[in-house]
Order: C-alpha cells, then sequence, then structure tokens
C-alpha cells in the first residue's frame, strides 16, 4: 500500500506500471513466507494451515519457486 500511495497523482491515480510493481512485491512476499515455513517447519501461517503441512514440503518448495519465478 505504502508504494501505491507513493504512486499516486493528486487525484489518487495510480500508474499501471506502479500497479505491476506492487504486485510483484506483494507475490516475492510470499513465496518468502512459503519457503519458510518449509524452513521452519511451521504448521500454521497467518492462522491456517501452511502450504508445506497441507500438500507437503516438495510441492511447496516447488509452489514457492514458481512464486518467484513469477514477480
Amino acid at each position: 500500500q505504502l508504494l501505491l500511495a507513493a504512486a499516486a497523482d493528486r487525484e489518487g491515480f495510480v500508474p499501471r506500471d506502479a500497479l505491476t510493481a506492487a504486485a510483484a512485491l506483494e507475490i516475492l512476499h510470499l513465496a518468502t513466507l512459503v519457503h519458510d515455513d518449509v524452513i521452519d517447519d511451521s504448521a500454521v501461517r497467518r492462522g491456517r494451515q501452511s502450504v508445506q503441512r497441507r500438500f507437503g514440503k516438495k510441492p511447496a518448495v516447488i509452489c514457492g519457486d514458481y512464486l518467484f519465478c513469477k514477480c
């Protein structure tokens, strides 16, 4: 949100490039959280079952890697 607020003009318009950059940062953050849960063997993330607990460690690593590639 901070990135989008900084990119907005006086009327509140946010350029598409800023939206793309903000989305990429969110995906990057999610990828690091998925990998962190694998490393820490965490069962819960944000009050819900973690990806690695639900699907296993190998699929979670692949999921995190995929998210890294998408951002």
